[in-house]
């Protein structure tokens, strides 16, 4: 995290290193509980109502109408879906050698 000053992502407010961290640390909470509830059998329903993040205090749903509304349910489903092998990780870590 070193070499910047500010993070300007591709939708959401200007950031920091110290912002970096913060979503970091929240979705280390996130992976963390749903992965282990996965681990645990636990249905989807079981999942939400057990996980209880707190890293994401301050952080506001985003939403576009008709499209996407990534809120806590959302991202705790996805999680989940990921932990259970319901749906295939996306991106550069999904990718090999990545």
């Amino acid at each position: 995290l070193d070499g910047y000053e500010k993070v300007i992502p591709g939708h959401g407010p200007v950031s920091d290193r110290e912002g970096i961290r913060r979503f970091q640390a929240f979705l280390r909470e996130l992976w963390t509980q749903t992965e282990a509830a996965a681990r645990a059998g636990k249905s989807l329903d079981e999942t939400l109502a057990a996980v209880r993040l707190t890293e994401d205090a301050g952080y506001e749903a985003m939403r576009v109408p008709f499209v996407l509304n990534l809120d806590r349910p959302f991202v705790i489903r996805r999680a989940w879906e990921e932990a259970t092998g319901a749906v295939k990780p996306q991106g550069p870590a999904a990718q090999p050698g990545g």
